[in-house]
């Protein structure tokens, strides 16, 4: 029977709470990227602030919107980001990864605002919003999912939050090295130590080395 999973590479997962945790991290990192492209375009562009997330935030809230736009902004755009990252992570830990994913994840995304924002009467339905702004929603959701994606899939907030069972070996490495005195090493990498054991053939010696993590 087939895999469902991903042809794509996989990342450890670790169990669920720790891919939720990884999500969790990956869409954070996301949303600041997405702020940074933002303010990027507009140096490029000459777009004025849009306050749109601003106004449907407050309004979810009941909160004045003239009272701190730029802050109800950052809280929409954080905030959304942290609600919807976990659902990446979801799908990776279930093996649904790579372009495909982030292609989804992009469209989850954008539900997600635009469900939001047409509710609390901020929008219109999407589709009949003007073509720049459509075009400029969709560059920045594109910076989201795609950064929330790959951080999630390819950086060491794995390994920082995702440790291997103790005293498990992972990867297994056997190097032969040719020099004067014909050494040979034999290297293992496992859960709790590196371990380096050298024999030499004029006088066989074994030194360890142990790195605890």
């Amino acid at each position: 029977m087939a895999s469902n999973r991903s042809s794509y590479p996989q990342g450890p997962n670790g169990n669920f709470g720790q891919a939720i945790a990884v999500g969790l991290g990956a869409g954070a990192v996301g949303a600041t990227f997405m702020t940074v492209s933002n303010k990027l375009e507009q140096l490029i562009t000459n777009r004025p602030n849009s306050y749109v997330p601003g106004h449907t935030t407050g309004s979810l809230f009941r909160i004045s919107r003239s009272q701190t736009p730029d802050g109800l902004n950052h809280l929409h755009h954080w905030g959304m980001g942290l609600i919807t990252a976990p659902v990446r992570a979801i799908m990776a830990y279930n093996g649904v990864t790579g372009p495909y994913a982030t292609f989804m994840f992009l469209a989850l995304r954008l539900m997600a605002d635009e469900i939001l924002e047409y509710n609390a009467g901020t929008i219109p339905v999407p589709w009949t919003q003007p073509v720049f702004d459509q075009t400029i929603d969709l560059l920045h959701k594109s910076v989201f999912a795609i950064v929330t994606g790959y951080v999630y899939e390819f950086t060491p907030l794995h390994v920082v939050l995702i440790r291997p069972p103790s005293g498990k070996i992972h990867v297994v490495k056997r190097v032969t090295v040719s020099s004067s005195t014909k050494n040979k090493c034999s290297t293992v990498f496992s859960g709790t130590s590196l371990i380096t054991k050298e024999r030499s053939a004029e006088r066989p010696s074994v030194t360890d080395y142990n790195f605890g993590v």
